[in-house]
């Protein structure tokens, strides 16, 4: 009877402190988030360090409650407006699908407070991560 207690709490504790794949709400996630920063690790030379980002090459995302997307694109002042939709899933990977490209882009969130964003992106020559800062609503680039 006492290895029957033994092998219940034993399998009691190791099922209870199995983790489990948290996944952000996507509540959590909406607003307008600006990017201003990209941290490169290996890619073109390695600089391991945060890059700011000028704002004639940066872009915005939009996250809105009905999981639908928005990105505006301000590419040495050629203005681009991309729609569609995003998921959240295991492990906060993020799956965007928008009408400006041909397949989903997908990352990984590694960071979300009410004012940073971060989410990584894996290529050729290892991470490259995104920062995104939090803006009002209102902001747009100018046309």
């Amino acid at each position: 009877m006492k290895k029957h207690w033994i092998v219940i709490v034993i399998s009691v504790f190791l099922f209870s402190s199995c983790e489990k794949d948290e996944v952000i709400p996507s509540g959590e996630l909406t607003g307008k988030w600006l990017f201003v920063e990209s941290y490169h690790g290996y890619l073109n030379g390695g600089s391991f360090a945060w890059q700011p980002i000028l704002m004639k090459d940066s872009h915005y995302l939009e996250f809105l409650l009905d999981v639908k997307y928005i990105k505006q694109e301000n590419s040495n002042g050629a203005f681009q407006k991309c729609t569609g939709t995003f998921n959240l899933l295991q492990d906060n990977a993020l799956e965007v699908y928008g009408d400006c490209q041909t397949v989903p882009e997908r990352g990984k969130i590694s960071e979300l407070t009410s004012k940073t964003l971060i989410i990584d992106y894996q290529g050729r020559e290892g991470v490259v991560r995104n920062k995104y800062e939090a803006v009002n609503k209102s902001f747009q680039f100018s046309d």
